[in-house]
């Protein structure tokens, strides 16, 4: 499976008064629809160790 942006998620990140953290915001960044959910699973476990 390859998560991809849904409009919702566009819109959040377009808004940058939504409701969003920090590790939301970088999780709706990466789902591009290219990256597995192990991927993104590792890059994001890579940021949060940062």
């Amino acid at each position: 499976m390859q998560p991809c942006k849904t409009e919702l998620a566009r819109a959040a990140l377009q808004a940058h008064r939504a409701p969003l953290d920090l590790r939301q915001r970088r999780a709706l960044i990466l789902c591009d629809g290219k990256r597995s959910l192990a991927e993104l699973a590792v890059l994001l476990a890579a940021i949060h160790r940062c």
